[in-house]
């Protein structure tokens, strides 16, 4: 059983993207972080099935994935994640773009790998191992402005609903694991307290669903 949570016009879910994506209404873009094949694959799971289940969405989707091991989906660009300070992580991710446009770029950012890295980044630590800097999900949501309603089926730490929160996108967003699930709330509700969203509220209303 599903459970969804409602933060502003941020709607989060947890539980299996297989079995709550079908559920969802149509949305305008998809911008995601699965388990890679070769990267923390026993922690989260990695499967094709998940992979496939994005594949079936045609909207205009930006999908993170290992600078080494093969993307198994159709895709229009791939664009490079440099990272800063990565340590003995690989230096860079790719980014692949899925029904959209062809030009490949370049992005550059912290890894937000600690608590230094974040405030050099000026983001925000929340301890989550594959956490993205809110800085480059905004730069990616930037390259489709039409998008009104974005989903992330893995979401993490919440980082692309923060980044939603700031250009005042709604958002929509699944994750399985119940500790991120709970830190993706926090994390989402924060970034709308500050008041790109809701000027009017000093904290964003919750309302919680078992559906």
């Amino acid at each position: 059983m599903a459970e969804k949570v409602i933060i502003g016009n941020a709607e989060l879910w947890h539980g299996d993207c297989r079995e709550v994506l079908p559920l969802l209404p149509k949305f305008d873009m998809m911008l995601t972080d699965p388990p890679y094949p070769d990267y923390l694959a026993a922690e989260f799971g990695y499967c094709e099935t998940l992979l496939r289940e994005i594949g079936r969405h045609d909207c205009r989707q930006f999908i993170f994935w290992s600078a080494k091991a093969d993307f198994p989906l159709s895709y229009s660009a791939i664009h490079v994640w440099a990272k800063t300070g990565a340590g003995a992580a690989a230096a860079y991710e790719r980014i692949f773009e899925r029904n959209g446009g062809r030009a490949f770029r370049v992005f550059k950012g912290n890894a937000i790998s600690n608590q230094v890295m974040a405030q050099f980044a000026h983001d925000e630590f929340c301890d989550h191992p594959t956490q993205k800097p809110v800085s480059l999900i905004v730069d990616l949501l930037l390259l489709a402005q039409e998008s009104r309603t974005v989903c992330d089926p893995f979401v993490g730490s919440g980082t692309t609903g923060v980044a939603c929160a700031k250009l005042g996108k709604a958002f929509v967003g699944v994750e399985r694991e119940r500790k991120y699930f709970d830190m993706a709330c926090e994390h989402i509700a924060r970034a709308q307290a500050q008041g790109q969203l809701i000027p009017h509220a000093d904290e964003p209303q919750i309302q919680a669903a078992m559906l």
